[in-house]
């Protein structure tokens, strides 16, 4: 394959998606999809783990798709994890070694992110207009809300509310009754109603549904409205099916079908909750989305950059200081062999981390490090995957004072003297930047290491620590510091 193949990876609760596509004269174009419904969300134990089963399902499937990745440039690929991988309790553990069977890391995506990528998604298969839309991505453990005006979302929820979850809650048990309909559909209505009067209020023209369960389910409405779901035809098909006991559909697949009826009650709430009378459906979602965003970071509009900037302008940031910081460590760290972070070049997050470096300052002056750590680790940020957010929280975090243990630790083994050491050197830069002011030099930075010891060493003209006599103190207290970190620094 070129350079001109993308491919997105994603691992929902109900379905293991794989999507490849080429972009020709000025387009994409679908070259192959491949789909397996692997239903994780019905794998987890009473203690919230995933089964072995599960695990050996699911590692099988991603090894199938791993496949089809080999000869597809490793950095037009992205393959996230949902809701389902987000609530696992080992789904670190399974992260593993479900990279190893695809071959590729796998990123494990937030609510919001999710939904913003659907839209993404979406929309890049309508027409390009200001038009105001809603969208509707119902999952196996998830259902996400989205309102936006042409390419831009406004509105992005992600609702605890899936068709597998629902499914195994009311229709684990025998045929499906009213009874069971009435209190599936009643359990979404309760989840929908808290969202439901913003939704309304804020309004649109066109309502749109995306998912497998949204296809079956338009697959079960009058053959005349086929891509469109009615309320007259969606209370016909309820009433049918409650009639029947199940789903009897023939295009419908099997494990589809037994999921089915919780997918038609939440639809039914959606319907009620929101006050429509149509849904149109769309073929694309994240997957789709997934694509979009590939496309956008190999060009000038990374949605991670726009995040960071519309976060420091939201938090009244010194952005002079922060493009200052940003650079300095930038500089830094390129002058060190460091591998990349899940794919992020060291430099890509330093740029960040030195201009959101002082976001907390925002809530108070005393321990504004800390409270930045926060902000970024439970802020929504459009773009980033939960790790890349918490990594770059925990730059923030260990930016000043003693070093936090913890959360060095809580990385992977090979990760945390990466992590370290990129610590070390944000905290550098911020000491050549204190005066906020550009500096008059950008030192040589050396590493070595010999194990778990690591060293850094810079290297600065003669005579010039004499003329700068508090920033010789601060780089004698840095190194104490990191040396009770694990780390000697040298100058």
């Amino acid at each position: 394959m070129s350079e001109h193949h993308y491919a997105a990876v994603d691992l929902g609760s109900n379905s293991f998606h794989l999507l490849v596509a080429e972009w020709r004269d000025g387009r994409l174009e679908v070259v192959d999809r491949y789909k397996e419904m692997v239903q994780i969300a019905r794998g987890l134990d009473g203690h919230g783990k995933l089964s072995k089963d599960t695990q050996t399902a699911a590692l099988d499937v991603l090894a199938r798709m791993g496949q089809r990745l080999r000869d597809i440039p490793a950095h037009h690929i992205r393959a996230v994890g949902t809701k389902t991988l987000r609530a696992a309790r080992n789904s670190d553990k399974f992260l593993r070694k479900a990279q190893a069977a695809l071959g590729h890391p796998i990123h494990i995506i937030s609510g919001f992110e999710e939904a913003r990528l659907v839209y993404q998604g979406v929309c890049s298969t309508l027409e390009r207009n200001n038009q105001k839309r809603l969208v509707i991505d119902i999952g196996g453990a998830s259902t996400e809300f989205i309102i936006g005006q042409g390419d831009t979302p406004r509105l992005l929820e992600s609702l605890n509310l899936g068709c597998v979850v629902l499914a195994e809650r009311f229709f684990k048990y025998g045929p499906v009754t009213e009874r069971a309909m009435q209190s599936a559909y009643t359990a979404a209505c309760a989840i929908i109603e808290p969202i439901a009067r913003a939704y309304r209020a804020e309004g649109w023209e066109l309502a749109i549904g995306t998912s497998g369960t949204m296809r079956a389910a338009a697959e079960l409405m009058d053959a005349k409205n086929k891509g469109l779901i009615s309320r007259e035809s969606l209370t016909r098909v309820v009433e049918q099916t409650i009639a029947d006991g199940e789903v009897l559909h023939a295009s419908v697949p099997k494990l589809r079908r037994d999921v089915l009826p919780a997918g038609l009650a939440i639809i039914s709430a959606i319907f009620d909750q929101l006050k429509l009378t149509e849904l149109h459906v769309a073929d694309a979602a994240l997957k789709e989305g997934l694509i979009q965003e590939l496309l956008g970071q190999g060009a000038a509009t990374d949605t991670r950059d726009t995040s960071v900037m519309h976060l420091a302008e939201r938090y009244g940031c010194d952005l002079q200081q922060g493009q200052r910081v940003a650079g300095v460590a930038s500089q830094l760290i390129n002058q060190i062999p460091l591998p990349p972070v899940n794919g992020i070049p060291p430099a890509q997050f330093m740029h960040w981390a030195g201009i959101l470096h002082e976001i907390g300052l925002h809530i108070s002056h005393s321990g504004y490090h800390k409270h930045g750590h926060y902000l970024l680790k439970h802020h929504d940020m459009g773009g980033f995957s939960r790790f890349e957010q918490h990594w770059l929280a925990s730059l923030v975090r260990m930016q000043r004072n003693n070093i936090k243990q913890a959360l060095i630790i809580e990385q992977s083994q090979s990760l945390q003297p990466v992590l370290l050491c990129m610590v070390a050197v944000f905290r550098l830069a911020l000491i050549f930047c204190r005066a906020r002011k550009d500096p008059d030099i950008i030192p040589q930075l050396a590493m070595q290491s010999a194990g778990d010891l690591m060293q850094l060493r810079l290297i600065l003209p003669d005579q010039w620590l004499d003329n700068h006599p508090l920033t010789a103190l601060n780089l004698q207290q840095e190194a104490d510091l990191l040396a009770e970190a694990g780390l000697t620094l040298t100058f």
